[in-house]
């Protein structure tokens, strides 16, 4: 594991882009409203993210 996030594309399978900021291994992604993806790690933090652009929106801490 290399802490990030990859987004494919569904249409032709290519890389679209890398989302990094965990400091640990990411065990959950759940996709949210409003164009967000939620991550989970085991670095206790959720982050979400832009389903648009990729942008790190907010980190929330200390999770279990």
């Amino acid at each position: 594991f290399d802490n990030t996030i990859r987004v494919w594309s569904g249409d032709d399978g290519t890389h679209v882009r890398t989302l990094s900021g965990h400091v640990d291994d990411v065990y959950a992604l759940a996709v949210g409203s409003n164009d967000t993806l939620y991550s989970g790690s085991a670095d206790r933090t959720i982050r979400v993210w832009s389903t648009q652009d990729g942008a790190h929106i907010r980190t929330l801490e200390g999770h279990t």
